[in-house]
């Protein structure tokens, strides 16, 4: 993995749970109810959720110079390719939402539609477990 693809989604994930995650959380967890959450319960909530992390991501790879986005992109659509392989050592969520979500093989992790459906995809997953 490249060194700009590692940093990307080291920053991005930082990010995400000291800004968005954490503070939903805790938000939840006190019921303090606003923002894109408000009103939201169960399913519901999560999907909003995953709209909130979606779109910071968006945010971030926007500000990427085109090269760098593509180098990104093609790493990161290559690591959630594997997960299919992978599926027998554990990782058969996302291999199970990227193989019935994406039938032709078509996420493209620039894509903020194609995230949030493969996101929605695995929480949708999860909560049937």
């Amino acid at each position: 993995m490249s060194e700009e693809t590692r940093g990307f989604l080291r920053e991005t994930n930082e990010y995400l749970f000291e800004k968005v995650n954490v503070p939903a959380f805790n938000a939840i967890v006190s019921g303090d109810d606003r923002g894109e959450l408000r009103g939201k319960t169960g399913l519901e909530r999560d999907l909003a959720f995953v709209q909130l992390e979606q779109s910071y991501v968006s945010k971030k790879l926007a500000e990427l110079n085109p090269e760098t986005r593509r180098v990104v992109a093609h790493e990161v659509n290559r690591m959630f390719h594997a997960s299919i392989v992978l599926e027998p050592f554990g990782v058969s969520t996302i291999a199970e939402a990227l193989r019935e979500d994406f039938p032709e093989g078509n996420f493209n992790f620039v894509s903020h539609a194609d995230r949030v459906r493969l996101g929605s995809g695995i929480l949708a997953r999860i909560r049937e477990q």
